[in-house]
């Protein structure tokens, strides 16, 4: 059973405090002194039955193997848990390996008392709940704005930031604007205004998780430019190539099982079929665009959860708790969006950028540009989590590579538009 020094330790691993644990146990003196303990069948039998209402293991191999097992997978996805040799070992990591089953074991189940079930419930409790309104829009006038002779809609909504725990640290609303691109058969594509400004491009030295590729941090100028408010959808690429790949079917998910070349392939048609410049986007414009004005490693704040971004919750960033393991993709636009506007930049699906893959930022451009200097592959940036990234591989200075022609269930794209 689970020594009060034991449980003392945990709390520290957990980050309770003394008076969260004071009051608690308080009142499991009290209960002690006036209820004889459990005798050893009772605890046996109560173990027995919390073990049995564990869920079976949701994971699926077929999905992990086709993800992990590619030549030209990046190195930092290669290391798919936190005990790599390579990886920064952390408390929060040593705590959230630890199973229900192990933990129950562990206590004791019973001797541990009202200390124990407060401890296993801040571990295994789900994240806190975020919801934000609809968006509101507001139809363009007849004298209004327009871009390549298209009306420009107003869009109003809620974005979100958390603290390191997961919960919301504050609210606010934005408004942007947007064109409907009509693809036929009620099919519609949303391009989201993204105002021209400055960002540092990359990640500080300090950040957790962070690759070296990811620096030096270098100062970027970015051009206006139209991005799709989703990724782009299976029925918009069913109206626009004729097939759709995807691994995980439904119209409004992402489409997947994408090449570099399948997602430029779809641009240079989208052109022919709308007569306006449909591109991807330059590695620098899609950081510009997610982080939307923010410098933390999330456009949402300190750390994800599963209620803001759809990824593989197998592991934690900062302190937050786990939250729901989808393994697979969602409908695009099911979590709150950034103060751009754009929905799901950590998570569902990473997104193809126009550049060449160089392992720093030395010689970068500095104006916005895609980077299309040659190497000696060909191996392009993906940028954005996806269902199947740890979180940390989430961030918005992460970046990753492939070769021009893999596809994977987790890679789509998103495409921009501009007037050059």
């Amino acid at each position: 059973e689970a020594t009060a020094d034991d449980l003392k330790h945990f709390q520290g691993m957990l980050g309770l405090r003394d008076e969260d644990i004071q009051p608690i146990e308080e009142e499991e003196r009290k209960q002690k002194s006036q209820t004889s303990p459990p005798t050893r069948e009772e605890r046996s039998q109560e173990k027995r039955n919390q073990q049995e209402n564990i869920p079976p293991s949701q994971t699926t191999p077929t999905q992990e193997l086709r993800e992990t097992q590619s030549p030209v997978q990046p190195r930092c996805e290669r290391n798919t848990t936190e005990s790599t040799s390579s990886a920064p070992r952390r408390n929060q990591t040593i705590t959230t390996g630890i199973t229900r089953k192990q933990f129950l074991q562990w206590a004791g189940w019973g001797g541990g008392g009202l200390v124990a079930s407060l401890v296993a419930r801040e571990i295994f409790k789900g994240p806190p709940n975020i919801t934000v309104a609809e968006p509101k829009y507001i139809a363009p006038t007849q004298d209004g704005e327009k871009f390549a002779g298209l009306p420009l809609w107003t869009v109003e909504f809620e974005t979100v930031t958390v603290n390191a725990k997961g919960e919301e640290a504050s609210r606010s609303t934005h408004q942007a604007k947007l064109f409907k691109e009509d693809l036929g058969n009620g099919v519609i594509l949303e391009m989201v205004s993204i105002p021209a400004g400055e960002f540092e491009m990359g990640s500080p030295r300090v950040e957790k998780w962070r690759n070296e590729d990811e620096g030096p941090q270098h100062k970027v100028s970015v051009p206006a430019f139209f991005m799709g408010k989703f990724a782009v959808t299976q029925e918009q690429y069913q109206s626009v190539i004729g097939s759709n790949p995807a691994y995980f079917k439904g119209e409004k998910r992402p489409v997947e099982e994408v090449s570099w070349r399948d997602a430029t392939e779809f641009c240079q048609k989208l052109s022919e079929k709308t007569g306006r410049n449909y591109r991807l986007p330059s590695e620098a414009e899609w950081e510009y665009a997610c982080r939307a004005g923010t410098t933390a490693p999330f456009h949402f704040g300190a750390t994800l959860t599963s209620n803001l971004a759809n990824y593989r919750v197998t592991s934690i960033y900062q302190s937050e708790p786990k939250g729901e393991n989808r393994q697979k993709t969602t409908k695009v636009g099911s979590f709150p969006p950034n103060a751009f506007g754009l929905y799901d930049m950590h998570g569902n699906v990473r997104e193809w950028c126009l550049d060449r893959y160089h392992d720093n930022y030395n010689g970068a451009p500095s104006d916005g540009s895609a980077w299309l200097k040659e190497n000696d592959n060909d191996y392009r940036l993906r940028r954005g989590g996806s269902w199947f990234s740890l979180p940390r591989f989430c961030r918005s200075a992460l970046r990753s590579w492939a070769d021009a022609a893999r596809s994977s269930p987790s890679v789509g794209l998103r495409v921009v538009c501009s007037s050059a």
